[in-house]
């Protein structure tokens, strides 16, 4: 499985998720794609939710990431700023990131290099319980 699904695992079984880009941009070749996981808990489990949300919120990157749902059940990890425009102009988290990779390469770059030291402060946070900030700038 993927390492980010395996740390979103420390606290509930996935039943269902979602990876973009899917090689999540691992191929030097590939183009740069701010990271969008979108998943659930299994039987819709709410209750990772807040655990989750605390974790994300303690790490401390380039980038700040938010994880977002409906009704909590059905969740996405993403950077926040994705979720901002996505809300405010009412326009797909996708359709955000394609305007993002034009407009704001800078940004989407940060995301990328964030992504794999997030991945490692939900894995290590999320398997001991703790949600101490963790400093990646």
């Amino acid at each position: 499985m993927s390492p980010v699904i395996d740390a979103l695992e420390q606290i509930g079984e996935i039943e269902w998720y979602a990876i973009r880009p899917s090689q999540l941009a691992t191929n030097s070749e590939a183009p740069l794609f701010p990271p969008l996981i979108t998943f659930r808990y299994k039987g819709g489990n709410a209750e990772p939710f807040q655990q989750l949300s605390d974790c994300v919120g303690a790490f401390l990157g380039k980038v700040k990431w938010i994880v977002v749902g409906a009704n909590n059940k059905n969740l996405a990890l993403m950077p926040e700023l994705v979720h901002e425009i996505a809300s405010v102009s009412r326009q797909g988290t996708l359709n955000v990131v394609q305007e993002l990779i034009s407009t704001n390469p800078a940004f989407v770059r940060d995301a990328v290099q964030d992504f794999p030291a997030l991945i490692s402060h939900l894995a290590e946070s999320l398997s001991s319980g703790s949600h101490t900030k963790s400093n990646q700038r």
